[in-house]
């Protein structure tokens, strides 16, 4: 769905009585302010969801164990580093949530956190990997959860149309929770109770599930009948 309709879809339904909505986003400051609240419910519902996923590779040394899934900001610019192989037509997004499985080269997926060191890595935080024992020059494949980019004018977003309404709540929250009347804090709850319950109905339908590997199973089990 693209940006705009979205924009409209909230102007006319969740801020409808919000000043926003009577100024319009023709003030730069409204439009700010709209655009991060978007920004906050996309990785709300990434975070959430495994909406969006992605592969990097990761090189090994035998003299580092741990690999950052994150730029670096070296000499007043943020690079990638240099353990992270990106090729001709790729670029690294830095936009890592979560690592959800780690391979090698011949296929094998390696356990996260677990407690033997043969094929085995430890999430040091979500962005960073630990591995015991590198071989020098072997690559690892890590699928992440990775997140919606920033939303910016004219942008289409990348969610499911049955997940909108739940950005909608998210979005009427935030942008009414910034305010200190005692109605803007009502709405705020209303509207992030609004949110969990959408949410929760997704979960109870299996729209959507909270990690990769039980996505959408519904269908497999004969529908939602």
């Amino acid at each position: 769905m693209q940006l705009s309709d979205v924009v409209i879809e909230l102007l006319e339904g969740e801020l409808s009585s919000h000043a926003i909505a009577l100024e319009g986003l023709s003030n730069p400051v409204n439009e700010g302010k709209l655009y991060r609240a978007i920004d906050s419910g996309l990785l709300d519902l990434y975070t959430r969801y495994p909406l969006l996923e992605k592969e990097v590779h990761v090189q090994l040394n035998a003299w580092t164990t741990e690999y950052s899934l994150r730029k670096e900001f070296k000499d007043g610019v943020w690079v990638v580093p240099s353990h992270i192989l990106v090729g001709p037509y790729d670029e690294f997004k830095d936009d890592v949530i979560r690592v959800e499985a780690v391979a090698d080269e011949v296929g094998d997926v390696y356990e996260i956190n677990a407690s033997d060191y043969d094929k085995v890595v430890a999430l040091v935080n979500p962005t960073t990997i630990q591995v015991p024992n590198p071989t020098d020059s072997n690559v690892l494949f890590v699928t992440y959860r990775a997140k919606h980019p920033k939303v910016e004018t004219g942008c289409e977003l990348m969610l499911p149309a049955y997940l909108l309404p739940a950005l909608y709540a998210y979005v009427g929250a935030r942008i009414y929770s910034g305010g200190v009347a005692q109605e803007h804090v009502a709405k705020a709850a209303e509207l992030m109770a609004k949110y969990e319950m959408i949410c929760l109905q997704m979960d109870a339908n299996g729209m959507v599930n909270k990690d990769m590997q039980n996505v959408n199973v519904r269908p497999m089990l004969h529908g939602w009948i």
